[in-house]
This record gives C-alpha cells, structure tokens and sequence, in this order.
C-alpha cells in the first residue's frame, strides 16, 4: 500500500461493541469459501468520512465512531474480519484513496453512476432522509422543485450534487467543506438554503447552537448509504453483501437510538397534561385511525398507478421498453451526458427481409423471431448505462450513455454477427436472421436535439441498408 505524507499512520479499529446487540453464538452467515478467501486475503482496509456525526467520524484519538462504526463493527464481528482504518482528513480524501485502492472498504456511501466505475456496493443498510435548511421565514419546503433558480449549498463530494445538477439544472450548487460552513452562507443570504441529511444536519445545528435556522422540510434526496468496496475484488463485495443482509433490524435500530438518543426537556406543567390529555388522546385516535385508512387507500392508488404506467410502457410481445418512453430516456441520458461530458450512444437495430419472414412462415414465426432477437439485445447491452426499446415493427433503438465509440462500435458488430449466427427455430423451420445497424456517440452540446440525434442514427440504418444490409455503420 502507498502511504500518503499527510495520512497519519494506520490504526487498528477496535471491535466493540455492546453484547446485547448481537450474539456471537449464533453462526457466521459466511460460506466457507468466503472465510478461507478473507484468512488469505489479511486486513481490509477501511476509509470512512472523517466528520459527519451522528453517522460516522474519527475522534481525536483516532478512532472510528458513529452509527456507522458500530453497524461496521457488527459486521466485523459476525465475519471474523480484520478490518484496518485508514485515518482521512475529508470525505473527498477518503474517496480518493478508495479510488486507488489504498482502501478496500467505504464504510458508508452512496451508490452512484461514476462511483460504480470503481466500486461495488451491498444493499442500503441505513437510510436517511434528505432536509434542506433555510432562514426562518422561508415556507415550508416540499421538494427541489421549489428550489429552482436558487442558490444551494451542498458538501463537496457527495454522490447527490451530480443527481441534483441533472434533474434541476436551474438550482446552482455551491460547494463546501462542512455544515458550519454551509450555515455560515444562508445566515449570511450568499446562499438561499444548505442540503443535508437529517441525521448529521440535526447533530450540526444543536452542536453549533443555531437558533437562526430551521430545517425547512425534506426534498425527496435521502441518504440510501450501502458499504462500498472495491470492484476489483468481487468477492469482498460478495462478503459483504452477504454481512449487510444478515445486519438484524433490531441491532439497527438499537445502534442508532444509542447515537439519537430522545431528549426530555424539564420544566413541563404537568397538572396541565393531566386536564387536557384525554381530549388529546381522543383526537390522536381519531387522526391516527382516519390517518392509516388514508395511507392504505394512497398507498393501494400509488401502486394501481405505477403498474398502469409501467404496463403502458412496455411492448407486450418483447417485454422491451416501447415508444412511449422514448422521450424520457433520451433525454436523461442526453443531460447525463451533457454534464458528465461523455458521448452519447444511440443505435437503431433494424431486421432484415421481416417481411419476408412473415410472408412466407407466418406471423407467428415473425413474433418469434422478433423475441429471439429481443433477448439477444438485451443479452449484449445488460449493462445498467444501456436501455434498449422496441420503436414498433422489426425496428430496436438502442440508449447508452458515457460510452466508448470504438467499444460502443465493437458491441454493435458483436450483436449483429451473433444475430446472423443464430438462426430462429419455429417448428419444422430452420429460419436465417440478420440485423442492419446504424449508429452514433458523440458529447451532446448545447444544441443537442433528440429529433436530430435519431435523425442521424436512421440516416446511418439506411446506409448501412442500402450497401447490402447485415452490417454495422456508424455516422
């Protein structure tokens, strides 16, 4: 491992943790291959986010402590692992060193498009809702939306200021070092509001005795962190994606209280309470009672809804996206793109002599076919950064983004040469099939237009149509 000059020197963390809140007589959740694989491997080590408490921090001993560095201790203790904290500065360093595996671990991260270039990430094992704080005399706020135009402050770093820029390109992010200085700037007006979770903004405001400011409401950005760990060991992540799923609810909640605790103020009239508390509980039933008949009757309407739009959204016959999407998906991808600075891939997949197929075997034998070659797309372009759609007819397109040309290319001749060595079998007929390509990857500019970008992928199928068909062009 490197040693970096301002890293102070590594330091063992310490496994404990209360007996209550696990039993060590129960069974590792670890197959034998994973702990003969980790009594090889030696000690994992761990970055983690120097100062974000409650959730996670290193004290000034050196220690890793917070909500996280108990759930990571549990986890230690249940696989036998020997783990090795790596002592940071800021998150960003920690993430840096992550990046060039001189750590193997992120203790807590969220997953995100450019993190899964590096890292493997375990199911979320703590969520936390995302807040958005204001000066006092702010409304309340109910989602990013009604932040547009404004000017917000986020900390450097963290995986939702990319989310943020691609689904609200009107709210400008600055960027700082920590809550203290994000609260510093909307006291001071430079900034209209500071995102944050709740958890470590509540922490914040009451440690720094912020009395100026108020948690606004929540945006809808919470905090899904997972453990990340690097993707050049698959089976560290198998480990603990495995750890993450035997974590016990209980153990969670007990660890987090523990960090949380409810506070009591004193001084409370209580003969008061005693007057008015049956009328209290009588409306508190009330609300409750009517409360839970209006979630089921929301949460029933909210999945009636989804499935309907989902249903309507795919084709029936391929089980592939269709068009109605269409206009979403390009141009996600398209402002992904945009701020990443990364080509845009689109490729349109067009059948050859379908007609003919249909003519002379049925329609039945085309519906095949068309089913054999669906599954073939999706087979060459699984990865999460693709989304395949068929147009209508014997027509695909193909959406990816931060592609490769060369390797986008090489994909599309790989598809087309297993689509031609792959006849459709439909009863006693041994059917020939072949796909003409026509395809694009560039970085979309300011006037990037979707109608266009199909445009030119169309021109290049045509092309490629009209030079003999079963082949592969790019514009």
């Amino acid at each position: 491992m490197r040693i970096h000059r301002f890293l102070p020197p590594v330091r063992t963390l310490g496994l404990l943790l209360a007996a209550s809140a696990l039993s060590a007589q129960s069974p590792s959740p670890l197959t034998d291959e994973q702990g003969a694989w980790l009594a090889e491997r030696g000690p994992i080590r761990m970055c983690v986010d120097p100062d974000w408490m409650p959730l996670e921090s290193i004290d000034d001993e050196g220690r890793h402590v917070g909500i996280g560095a108990d759930l990571i201790t549990a986890m230690a203790l249940r696989g036998d692992l020997r783990i090795e904290l790596i002592v940071t500065r800021s998150w960003p360093e920690s993430e840096q060193l992550a990046r060039q595996r001189d750590c193997d671990i992120l203790s807590l991260a969220s997953a995100s498009t450019e993190r899964r270039r590096f890292f493997d990430f375990s199911e979320p094992y703590l969520t936390i809702p995302g807040v958005v704080v204001t000066d006092l005399d702010v409304p309340f706020v109910r989602s990013t939306d009604q932040l547009a135009d404004q000017t917000t402050a986020m900390l450097r770093g963290v995986s939702s200021i990319a989310e943020i820029k691609l689904r609200h390109p009107g709210i400008r992010i600055v960027e700082v070092a920590n809550y203290e200085e994000g609260f510093s700037l909307v006291q001071s007006r430079q900034v209209f509001a500071l995102f944050g979770n709740m958890a470590s903004i509540s922490t914040a405001l009451q440690r720094n005795h912020i009395r100026n400011l108020k948690i606004a409401g929540t945006v809808g950005l919470d905090a899904n962190l997972r453990v990340a760990t690097r993707n050049d060991e698959p089976m560290l992540g198998e480990i603990f994606a495995t750890l993450v799923q035997d974590l016990d609810p209980q153990t969670i909640q007990r660890i987090t209280n523990r960090w949380m605790p409810v506070r009591y103020e004193h001084g409370f009239d209580y003969s008061l309470l005693w007057k008015l508390l049956p009328w209290a509980l009588l409306a508190i039933a009330a609300m409750l009672v009517w409360g839970f008949k209006l979630r089921r009757l929301n949460l029933a309407l909210a999945a009636a809804n989804a499935r309907l739009r989902e249903v309507s959204r795919i084709d029936a016959l391929t089980g592939l996206y269709n068009r109605v999407p269409l206009d979403e998906m390009l141009e996600a991808a398209a402002d992904h793109c945009k701020v990443e600075r990364k080509p845009l891939g689109l490729a349109m997949v067009d059948i050859d002599h379908f007609k003919a197929i249909n003519d002379r075997y049925g329609h039945a034998a085309g519906d095949a076919a068309l089913r054999q070659i669906a599954a073939t797309l999706m087979r060459c372009f699984a990865d999460a950064g693709f989304r395949v759609l068929r147009l209508g007819g014997e027509e695909f397109l193909i959406i990816g983004q931060d592609v490769e040309p060369a390797q986008f290319g090489a994909q599309l001749e790989a598809l087309r040469a297993q689509v031609a060595d792959s006849p459709s079998q439909f009863q006693q007929h041994n059917i020939p099939l072949s796909v003409s390509i026509g395809w694009i990857a560039s970085v979309p500019d300011a006037n990037f237009s979707p109608e266009q970008a199909l445009r030119r992928a169309d021109a290049a199928l045509y092309r490629a149509k009209a030079q003999g068909r079963n082949r592969t062009l790019g514009d």
